[in-house]
């Protein structure tokens, strides 16, 4: 995954690296293709997703589920970060 690579290159620099993930789906999800919704700078432009749902508007269900996991998954790399930066 990224963070491999980017570990490898802290590593060839002698820094010290932590990656720190939270899962948001299950191995058997499917993930819906949304060209667009992720900009160049990692920025999110959700109403991207718009066109997707009206093509797929059975996908709906999926979309919101992953929304909620990405919501709890953001929320436990908040509360990771917390603990570990002891803040």
């Amino acid at each position: 995954m990224e963070s491999h690579r980017v570990g490898l290159a802290a590593q060839e620099r002698g820094l010290p690296f932590l990656a720190a993930r939270a899962v948001l789906d299950e191995a058997a999800d499917p993930l819906p293709e949304l060209p667009g919704v992720v900009a160049p700078d990692g920025t999110e432009r959700m109403w991207a997703v718009l066109p997707y749902l009206v093509a797929h508007p059975q996908r709906l269900p999926l979309l919101l589920r992953l929304a909620r996991s990405q919501r709890r998954a953001l929320e436990a790399l908040g509360l990771f970060l917390e603990a570990f930066a002891g803040l």
